[in-house]
């Protein structure tokens, strides 16, 4: 479990140290409001608004559970996923786990040794944050094929809650 890593908003979110950031859409591409940094990177990512339209050949067949790899061509950004996950789920712990699976899978296809995921939404996406907590962390252990892969907490509750819980798995895996 040494390849998660929990991060707190002290850090950057965009900073240059991963492969590639996931960006947590509804289906209409949008990210909740809270994902102010992470908006930043993707509507000044480099190539997102020029190859938008040709990593989704279709915006109204958008689908929960839809991937999107927009790749850093010269390696001054990281690459970005939108990763689709449904805002109607509040209680739906596998569409989480889905949402997980999903996105690593992607990059793991796509040959990423790095990934950062930023805490998903209590608010729009009407996620508990412990279910959200434990979702990303289960899916996140079995992808070992990952040199890291991080977590990105905007505040200070989810990050207790992440490490306490990391902490928790990795006495129990012992």
């Amino acid at each position: 479990m040494d390849h998660i890593k929990i991060f707190d908003k002290s850090h950057d979110i965009t900073e240059r140290t991963i492969d590639l950031i996931v960006a947590p859409v509804n289906k209409r591409l949008e990210t909740s409001g809270s994902h102010k940094p992470l908006d930043y990177v993707i509507y000044n990512h480099r190539y997102a608004l020029r190859k938008l339209h040709e990593v989704v050949p279709n915006k109204d067949k958008v689908a929960y559970g839809d991937v999107y790899l927009i790749p850093e061509e010269h390696g001054a950004q990281s690459s970005l996923m939108y990763a689709v996950l449904s805002e109607a789920c509040s209680t739906d712990t596998k569409a989480l786990k889905h949402f997980y699976q999903t996105s690593l899978s992607a990059a793991a296809a796509e040959g990423y040794q790095s990934i950062r995921f930023p805490s998903l939404s209590t608010g729009v996406f009407k996620y508990p944050m412990d279910q959200v907590v434990a979702a990303g962390l289960e899916e996140a252990i079995t992808f070992t094929k990952f040199r890291e892969i991080q977590f990105y907490c905007y505040n200070d509750v989810y990050f207790q809650k992440f490490n306490t819980q990391l902490q928790k798995l990795k006495a129990w895996r012992k």
